[in-house]
């Protein structure tokens, strides 16, 4: 079972969904307060299919505008180059410029971008590229290299200046696990 935290707006508390291994990362050390606060969509979200043309040209225009048929259907958050998915195939450049047509397909509900890296400078090039092309926040698996994830994921928060960072737990594909302790 994958699972993700929902990352929130003011004090970045750790909620878990899915099997409870996941936490937040976001803030310096000891900055949680263990209270409640107000999340940053609630709803169904969908990670979203990434287009390409026969030849694995990227199809973010045409991305974008199913991005936001689903969103027309009544979904309240999208995802774009997840982690586990066809991000993989896309270049720095191309995931910039797919999270800037999709925050603009749907300027009026949370995007949410995969941004990992093998290592934490990787990573957090990543989270401040697709930051700037209009995410509200970004998915950050462990590196799958190994390394210390109190490091990589403290690092990658600080990279996000105060943007939500969800840590993705889905140890079988995503780089292993991410237990609650290995966050900042």
């Amino acid at each position: 079972v994958a699972a993700a935290t929902a990352v929130t707006r003011r004090t970045r508390t750790r909620q878990t969904l899915g099997d409870g291994a996941a936490g937040t990362a976001g803030t310096p050390p000891g900055a949680h307060d263990g209270g409640m606060a107000e999340a940053i969509w609630t709803g169904p979200a969908v990670a979203v299919v990434t287009l390409f043309d026969d030849d694995g040209t990227l199809r973010a225009r045409e991305t974008a505008e199913h991005a936001a048929r689903v969103i027309g259907a009544g979904i309240r958050a999208v995802v774009v180059a997840g982690s586990t998915g066809e991000a993989a195939a896309l270049s720095d450049d191309e995931r910039v410029e797919l999270v800037a047509a999709v925050r603009a397909a749907c300027p009026n509900v949370p995007v949410l971008a995969g941004a990992s890296g093998d290592w934490w400078g990787q990573a957090a090039s990543r989270v401040q590229g697709v930051l700037k092309a209009g995410a509200d926040a970004v998915l950050v698996a462990p590196p799958r290299l190994g390394g210390s994830l109190p490091d990589y994921y403290g690092r990658v928060a600080e990279a996000a200046g105060g943007a939500p960072v969800l840590a993705y737990h889905y140890p079988g594909v995503a780089g292993g696990e991410v237990p609650v302790s290995a966050l900042p």
